[in-house]
């Protein structure tokens, strides 16, 4: 039982953070573009995710399960074709996640 509130609890923290993240994102350019303060974006970012925690923590899932598996691939690619080339997974996947 009490694996289950750690897990729980982790995938908490880890879904508040991306949702935060993904959420100010979308809403802060939104409200610029409209002519409000894009600061109030961020008061929404930081409220929603714990209004919809059931959500929060399926976010914190599904970022726990691909940063497992990155890490994962990561460790496998280094043992094959040595250390800068799992260096070179991971860089390539924060690339690929980091806004442009």
């Amino acid at each position: 039982m009490e694996g289950n509130v750690v897990l729980s609890a982790i995938f908490m923290v880890v879904g508040y953070i991306a949702s935060f993240s993904i959420l100010s994102m979308i809403i802060c350019p939104i409200l610029e573009a409209v002519g409000a303060d894009g600061g109030w974006g961020i008061v929404v970012a930081l409220i929603l995710p714990l209004i919809f925690f059931p959500i929060t923590i399926g976010v914190g899932l599904v970022v726990t399960v691909i940063v497992v598996i990155v890490i994962i691939v990561a460790i496998f690619v280094s043992l094959l074709f040595g250390p800068s080339a799992g260096e070179a997974v991971i860089g390539g996947v924060t690339y690929l996640l980091i806004p442009k």
